[in-house]
């Protein structure tokens, strides 16, 4: 269960174990004071922590995420968490958020570049997909491998973010089935084309191709089971 970060208590005296405002040190919810503790505007003090924990979790990875450390990397105060955040898993469902809209900016773009329905523009979005997964390893972790520990029956916007990109997929393998609006067999084979990008990504990040000795060209295979699944018209 996520550790929950206490909010200051209303009315409390000062903690001892505080800094005076501007000084440095340890705050009551490990998170280092700064001097640059007012840098951030109430409008963009969520934006510097997710920003924070997504360069930590890249870095050290999200089993070594400490909320502290990225308290200190963001220059906030020990309080900052909890202006816009209940525990550590809400800081990393923001994040999956962030990421999701990125995936769907990346899909999206790559399939305007190719000019007509078909499998090549499926092909795109895998590539696009697979792209997004190798630039930002640790980050795509959180957001396909943290669904358990990260569930939160309330928190709608996170899902509704993450369905959008499979949207995407199964809107653009209708309109290469010539099906307005997407079918059954658009969703099926929508299901077939993530389903096997998604498993070549997360080979590729665990290194169990090279584990196994196999040389692959992902792209090559991409652009082959697009044009297996769906056939040009």
């Amino acid at each position: 269960m996520a550790k929950k970060i206490p909010p200051p208590p209303s009315g409390a005296a000062a903690d001892p174990s505080d800094p005076a405002p501007g000084a440095g040190g340890e705050g009551r919810f490990g998170c280092a004071f700064s001097r640059r503790r007012n840098r951030y505007h109430h409008g963009d003090l969520a934006q510097a922590l997710v920003t924070a924990v997504r360069t930590l979790v890249e870095r050290d990875g999200v089993e070594k995420l400490s909320i502290s450390g990225a308290c200190r990397m963001a220059g906030v105060s020990s309080a900052a968490p909890y202006k816009h955040f209940r525990d550590r898993a809400d800081i990393l469902r923001a994040l999956c958020r962030e990421g999701f809209g990125e995936l769907r900016e990346a899909m999206a773009t790559a399939a305007a570049a190719i000019p007509a329905p078909g499998p090549d523009r499926l092909a795109a979005l895998g590539k696009a997909y697979l792209a997004y997964a190798e630039a930002n390893p640790g980050l795509f972790g959180v957001m396909f491998g943290m669904k358990r520990e990260l569930h939160d029956p309330e928190d709608t916007r996170t899902h509704e973010i993450a369905h959008a990109n499979m949207l995407i997929v199964i809107a653009e393998v209708g309109a290469a089935l010539g099906e307005d609006p997407p079918g059954e067999e658009a969703h099926r084979l929508a299901c077939v084309l993530w389903t096997f990008v998604h498993g070549a990504a997360t080979l590729t990040l665990d290194g169990d191709y090279e584990a196994a000795g196999v040389e692959v060209d992902t792209h090559a295979m991409i652009d082959l089971a697009a044009h297996r699944l769906v056939p040009a018209r």
